[in-house]
């Protein structure tokens, strides 16, 4: 199978700018130079990854919804349905034979079987859950409703289903009770720079990379930060809509001189290799793209005990966990780490060395296993 290549086409919501498109972009590229053949199809034709992809050789298409996305909350049911017959009419019209369909977020599984209806030979259908639960069916919202049936009927008719956390393969199988063989855990892949930060500088920088959105806990952040007794200062790296609502919050709370709001887009490589320490204060979480990067870099790593942070985050040993939305934790945390060099020296080697055991050659091994397995069930038969 693997002589030949084995085609693959990957279905994403949009080529926005996040970590499962940054992921996507990779393992594709990955892909390729391994010999293989992916092709991205987007449901909504936005975005960078969309030149990423093409300036690295990878096919892409989009679909071009009629109406408004069936898979995303806040649509009428009228809306839902002239989505859905959108993507349904493409499906009949667009028939590819991939081996194996692989859609990303909870958008585009949700409507998978309707772009690949199965005629002919049928792909093998794998979902990727990257950081997501699966959608509560108990919503007002007829569209948020539909967009949830029909993510979990998807769910269920996947031949594999790859999650990037342990915590979400345990999750799954406890919400859909699935065949425990039919889900795998596939951590993400990190790029391993050829440099690294210097963690024991003083004084010390912190940096965050993430979007500004209520989840990534920036409002949690600002307000440790006026409990920090050690000299620092924190860039903040990302987009987003409530950045105007955290840079009027820095304001009022008098941290001006502390943080920096890094315009975009942020040259992330440079802001890594100058920090300290990074910090991550989400919410919820699944397998982090920030923390893995920050963690190549040779940096130890604050971050809320949540989803998969555990996972990379060992407490005492790579970093630092707290509790969620907990700023007095938080700033304890980080006074540690801005008041000891030495710790975040021992610390950001540690983080490099698990960094290595995450390599993208790993990720895409694991990737193309798995596609071949399921290729093999179709040979043996």
């Amino acid at each position: 199978m693997s002589a030949r290549g084995l085609s693959i086409e990957f279905i994403i919501d949009s080529g926005n700018v996040g970590g499962a498109e940054s992921q996507l972009v990779t393992l594709c590229r990955h892909l390729h130079e391994a010999g293989h053949h992916p092709r991205v199809l987007f449901l909504q034709p936005l975005g960078p990854a969309l030149d990423r992809l093409r300036d690295s050789g990878i096919p892409v298409a989009s679909v071009r919804a009629a109406a408004r996305e069936a898979t995303r909350a806040r649509r009428t049911a009228v809306d839902s349905a002239r989505s859905l017959a959108s993507y349904a009419r493409y499906g009949r019209r667009h028939r590819t034979q991939p081996d194996i369909v692989h859609s990303m977020l909870d958008g585009s599984i949700a409507v998978s079987h309707l772009l690949h209806p199965g005629t002919g030979r049928p792909p093998f259908h794998v979902a990727g859950i990257l950081g997501r639960r699966i959608a509560d069916t108990s919503s007002r919202d007829p569209g948020a409703r539909l967009r949830s049936s029909m993510l979990e009927r998807s769910l269920r008719k996947a031949d594999a289903i790859v999650c990037n956390a342990p915590h979400l393969r345990a999750e799954i199988l406890d919400q859909l009770r699935l065949d425990p063989g039919r889900v795998h855990v596939i951590p993400n892949g990190v790029d391993l720079p050829d440099w690294r930060s210097d963690a024991s500088a003083q004084p010390a920088r912190g940096v965050v990379v993430a979007n500004f959105h209520d989840y990534k806990g920036y409002d949690v952040l600002l307000e440790s930060l006026t409990r920090v007794t050690e000299p620092l200062t924190m860039h903040l790296c990302g987009t987003g809509d409530v950045r105007a609502e955290m840079q009027a919050m820095a304001g009022r709370l008098g941290l001006d001189a502390v943080v920096r709001f890094v315009d975009p887009p942020a040259d992330v490589p440079a802001e890594l290799r100058a920090a300290q320490f990074g910090v991550h204060p989400s919410r919820t979480e699944g397998l982090s793209n920030a923390i893995l990067e920050q963690m190549a870099a040779g940096l130890p790593v604050i971050a809320s005990d949540v989803g998969g942070n555990p996972v990379l985050v060992e407490d005492g040993v790579n970093g630092l966990l707290v509790p969620v939305g907990d700023p007095v934790a938080l700033a304890a945390a980080i006074t540690t780490l801005a008041g000891d060099p030495a710790l975040r020296a021992r610390m950001g080697e540690e983080s490099r060395r698990r960094a290595e055991s995450l390599s993208w050659d790993a990720c895409t091994g694991a990737h193309i296993a798995l596609y071949e397995e399921l290729l093999g069930r179709r040979d043996a038969g």
